[in-house]
């Protein structure tokens, strides 16, 4: 069997902004900004901004560009073309820069444009994965892992060595009262580190030493932060991404 893996998640860590136009010699049958210089393999045109948000907060995805942009051809209202994008943005958020979901950020659509009638929804798709990812990376993120909130009681003669080791394994105290003989503690731990407090905290407390957890949200890992295997390349390695696509067809 598998040691059992901890999901952790991605927070962006600053402002990141990304934007690819439509390649076009001219300006026939295009909507919004184009150039012939430009490396974009997609009939769309497409800026993006991610922010970080509150913790807990989620996705979320607003647009702001003027209604002549949207390819109402293709989604027949705004809010129907709304609702793709921020489909296709969350899609895109599935993998950060070192492949954990990515959330707790705002994402704003600040440009967009197409080519009459040959752009199409997966245009808009593909490119909104290869912006956000140019975005993200601009932006950084932290990769955050899970914590859990522990209410703890023992007797009190063996709160030094319980407390101690809590410690020693990365945990933060935030409440002890002592009362009859037992001693109540709150405290936050890293749910990775979890286990290893519940294996010792019998032989700690004489037996007698009583655990509770809960949810404690997220903090960010400092050095060394782990990395999840990605399910398909990268749009920030280009050639591998659409070589894959390719392959997808």
């Amino acid at each position: 069997f598998r040691e059992t893996t901890v999901v952790c998640i991605e927070r962006p860590a600053r402002v990141g902004e990304a934007e690819e136009i439509i390649r076009a010699k001219t300006k026939t049958n295009i909507t919004g900004r184009s150039s012939p210089l430009s490396t974009n393999p997609f009939l769309a045109t497409l800026a993006l901004r991610i922010e970080p948000a509150a913790p807990g907060s989620g996705i979320h995805f607003r647009t702001d560009v003027e209604v002549r942009l949207v390819p109402l051809y293709l989604f027949h209202t705004v809010d129907t073309f709304a609702a793709h994008m921020e489909a296709y943005v969350r899609e895109a958020l599935t993998e950060g820069l070192a492949g954990w979901q990515v959330t707790d950020c705002r994402v704003t659509m600040t440009d967009c444009g197409y080519m009459s009638p040959a752009t199409t929804a997966a245009d808009f798709r593909r490119l909104t994965q290869l912006v956000l990812a140019t975005a993200l990376a601009r932006a950084g993120t932290w990769v955050c892992e899970p914590l859990a909130d522990l209410s703890l009681e023992m007797p009190t003669a063996t709160a030094p060595g319980v407390l101690g080791v809590l410690g020693r394994l990365g945990g933060r105290v935030t409440g002890q009262y002592s009362a009859n003989g037992l001693t109540r503690a709150s405290a936050v731990l890293p749910v990775a580190r979890v286990r290893s407090l519940q294996n010792q905290l019998p032989g700690l407390s004489m037996g007698e030493g009583i655990l509770e957890l809960r949810f404690g949200g997220y903090q960010p890992i400092g050095d060394n932060p782990p990395k999840r295997p990605r399910s398909r390349p990268s749009p920030l390695d280009r050639d591998a991404w659409l070589a894959s696509l390719a392959r997808r067809g």
